[in-house]
């Protein structure tokens, strides 16, 4: 691989990290959730699951 698309892969995921940081801090701080967590967020209040581990799924 070139160095062009190794920069472009390291920006993509700490582009992810900070996306999940993100999803993470609104839940915790008890801000709600949005429609397209919701899904894994209800089962892992309802199951008792780890909420990243239900995210994965």
């Amino acid at each position: 691989m070139n160095k062009k698309m190794v920069n472009r892969i390291i920006i993509y995921v700490a582009g992810l990290l900070v996306l999940a940081l993100g999803i993470i801090l609104n839940t915790e701080a008890g801000l709600g959730v949005s429609p397209i967590i919701s899904v894994s967020y209800s089962i892992s209040q309802i199951n008792g699951f780890n909420f990243g581990n239900t995210k994965i799924v």
